[in-house]
């Protein structure tokens, strides 16, 4: 995992994201990339004794790379024209986008890292398995040290091992969000433990609250991973990939409009959406 998680190739990486419409991603870039990360998914292949065949993983990794990559001029590489809802969801996930790097290095190490376990498993079981060998294998501290080593403080290095394993757990969650109403797919991420730790879940003089900034961002977070984990998808067509993110962008939307009025509270939040 050494080989993939590293300073330089998180910053090169960083560097390599399109700023305009008429930049091209480094194709030379991606492609030392990608053959570190067979060389990742072969060990892990060897030591498991799994029998899997890598090559569809390498290919959503790298779609997923290249999505994450084109995030700031999305819609001029995947365009779907006439589309206010499209533009809408699209401009939701920019807004939380920034020059700093260490937003860039999540998503990537996120988009590495959430697809370890489909040398087991095909089904959606790779995400927890994934999430298990984090870990065990020491993909955390790994994770915390080169944070570090690149100058973020203790609380940030922290915070990115946080979210990324809060984020590999919850990769599949836009798969099954048409399934689920506002009220249910609260419910159900409020059942985790990482998410309530991540938002401050917090009980206080008989009522339970939550930190609205990191809900939020929370929230961010759901719906950016859900358009890299759909794009990534080379089974699914642009139209569907849209459909998909609308669902999801309104479930978002439902969640968000009733926080404005829960008072930070998680009774009156689940409340609201009911």
């Amino acid at each position: 995992m050494r080989a993939v998680v590293n300073q330089e190739s998180l910053r090169g990486l960083h560097q390599a994201r399109l700023i305009d419409a008429h930049s091209k991603l480094d194709a030379d870039l991606l492609k030392i990339h990608n053959e570190k990360y067979r060389h990742l998914l072969e060990s892990i292949r060897d030591f498991t004794n799994a029998n899997a065949d890598i090559s569809p993983i390498l290919r959503e990794e790298r779609r997923g790379l290249e999505a994450i990559l084109q995030l700031p001029v999305f819609e001029e590489h995947f365009p779907f024209p006439g589309s206010a809802k499209y533009e809408e969801s699209l401009s939701f996930i920019k807004a939380g986008l920034r020059t700093d790097p260490w937003t860039w290095f999540v998503l990537i190490l996120w988009n590495d890292v959430r697809l370890m376990g489909r040398v087991i498993t095909s089904d959606m079981r790779f995400a927890n398995i994934s999430r298990s060998w984090m870990d065990e294998w020491g993909i955390n501290r790994m994770i915390r040290s080169e944070f570090a080593s690149y100058g973020f403080d203790q609380g940030r290095s922290s915070r990115a091992e946080t979210i990324l394993k809060l984020l590999v757990s919850q990769q599949n969650w836009v798969l099954s969000s048409s399934e689920l109403t506002a009220l249910g797919l609260i419910e159900t991420w409020f059942s985790e433990e990482e998410i309530r730790t991540f938002v401050n879940v917090n009980r206080y003089r008989g009522k339970l609250w939550f930190n609205k900034e990191a809900f939020e961002e929370m929230m961010w977070w759901m719906m950016t991973i859900a358009l890299i984990r759909l794009v990534a998808d080379p089974q699914k067509s642009l139209p569907e990939v849209v459909e998909h993110l609308f669902d999801a962008y309104e479930r978002i939307g439902k969640i968000l409009s009733a926080e404005v009025d829960s008072e930070y509270q998680v009774e009156k939040l689940l409340e609201g959406l009911k």
